[in-house]
């Protein structure tokens, strides 16, 4: 019996493993004005009085940031999906590149809090529903309709969370998993006698 339950509890443990790489995020391509809005903030001194511009490239759910500074070297940061509990900014997790500084992790932290007013990365694959409706975000959802809006948001990107990969990973999961405990069954000699 113990054997079976390690059997079940390393398939459920591959399933969740497989579960997680379906959910990949990503930026929206709304977060361009958002980029462009901290732009004209570098260029206006909002990101420090020294800088006169900034160099935006994103790469998928990476961000590399180059304050651009006149008579002295550019300062790098880079931006991914905020996984930490630091305060530097609502959407995203700052690290310090070349000549960047702490006080670089407050100034950008405040000024993308300042320019990007909802969340900018967004599950890939799920840009609209099977209506063709686009999905709002939660805060969207929320504006609209309260508990009932948020609920029904996230119904609707679950019904289209899985991709293909995602489906086909957890029916081979799952049929390992009954292959396993036919094999485990088959394998055990009878317990009870006549």
């Amino acid at each position: 019996m113990l054997g079976i339950a390690r059997v079940v509890l390393c398939i459920g443990a591959l399933a969740w493993t497989t579960a997680g790489t379906g959910q990949d995020l990503s930026l929206t391509t709304d977060c361009e004005g958002g980029f462009r809005e901290f732009i004209h903030l570098a260029e206006a001194g909002g990101v420090g009085s020294d800088v006169k511009n900034a160099n935006i490239d994103i790469a998928g759910d990476k961000v590399r940031v180059e304050l651009v500074r006149v008579g002295a070297p550019n300062k790098l940061l880079f931006l991914t999906r905020k996984r930490s509990r630091e305060a530097h900014s609502r959407y995203f997790d700052i690290a310090l590149g070349n000549n960047a500084t702490a006080s670089d992790l407050e100034t950008v932290g405040k000024a993308l809090d300042r320019v990007f007013h909802a969340d900018p990365f967004h599950i890939v694959g799920v840009e609209a529903s099977p209506d063709g409706e686009p999905i709002p975000g939660l805060m969207q959802a929320w504006e609209h309709d309260g508990w009932r809006g948020v609920v029904h948001a996230c119904e609707r990107r679950m019904m289209i969370l899985a991709s293909l990969e995602y489906t086909v990973g957890v029916i081979v999961v799952v049929g390992l998993g009954l292959l396993t405990s036919l094999a485990v069954l088959w394998a055990r000699p009878p317990s009870c006698s006549w």
